[in-house]
């Protein structure tokens, strides 16, 4: 399966995506999903042990860009080592 079409189908449900980790999610007004994050249960958002993903959409609501928080040597990472309540200050890229 397409990594687009993956994103497309764990959109409509982010338990699908969560994998059995917790996972907190934000919305635009057209209710896309702009950030997605995991971590394991019990991890608080400001803890350095979440995974986040951002998403970027065409103008039919169409994932066009799902990209990983960027560490500080500014590599993107799908590790699990950013806080959820710093989402918006990371920089994003493929992982």
């Amino acid at each position: 399966m397409a990594s687009t079409e993956f994103w497309q189908r764990g959109l409509k449900n982010p338990q699908l995506l969560s994998g059995g980790l917790q996972f907190r999610a934000t919305y635009d007004g057209s209710n896309n999903m702009i950030y997605f994050g995991q971590s394991m249960p019990n991890v608080a958002e400001s803890d350095f042990e979440w995974r986040i993903v951002k998403f970027t959409y065409d103008g039919s609501s169409n994932i066009t860009k799902s990209e990983f928080a960027r560490k500080s040597e500014n590599i993107a990472s799908a590790d699990f080592n950013f806080a959820w309540d710093q989402r918006e200050q990371y920089n994003y890229g493929p992982a």
